[in-house]
């Protein structure tokens, strides 16, 4: 077992990058996430998320040709980033439910519009895939 034997040097290294690794290791779990500034633009990212919904829902009614798919992505994505935002469970737990809900309304949406014909089925299967993903998630 003479393979097996260490200089004190060697052994030094050794104990030395353990260490490092270690307090590498620790230091990274013990970082408080988000920071304040993570924090702020994560609020700012929301509130113009938002504002992207907004303006869709009021130019909902007065076009003929609006991009149902487009306003789905925006309303989840906005959901999304309050999850991001939200540290109780619950609250994320209900933000997910409106997600899921959204996604149902909107494949009710495309569903209706491919009955009359006026939308095509690859909008339909594809709301239909958002709605089973936010399930799923």
């Amino acid at each position: 077992m003479s393979w097996l034997r260490f200089t004190l040097r060697e052994s030094f290294l050794v104990t030395l990058i353990v260490a490092l690794l270690l307090a590498w290791g620790t230091q990274a779990y013990l970082r408080q996430w988000p920071t304040a500034k993570e924090r702020a633009l994560m609020q700012q990212r929301l509130e113009v998320l938002q504002g992207i919904v907004s303006a869709k829902k009021a130019i909902l009614g007065e076009t003929t040709k609006f991009d149902f798919k487009a306003f789905r992505d925006a309303e989840i994505l906005a959901l999304a980033a309050e999850i991001e935002l939200e540290g109780s469970y619950r609250k994320r737990l209900k933000l997910h439910e409106q997600i899921v809900e959204t996604t149902q309304r909107f494949e009710t949406i495309a569903a209706q519009h491919y009955e009359i014909g006026s939308g095509d089925h690859e909008e339909l299967l594809g709301a239909k895939a958002e709605r089973l993903k936010a399930e799923i998630d």
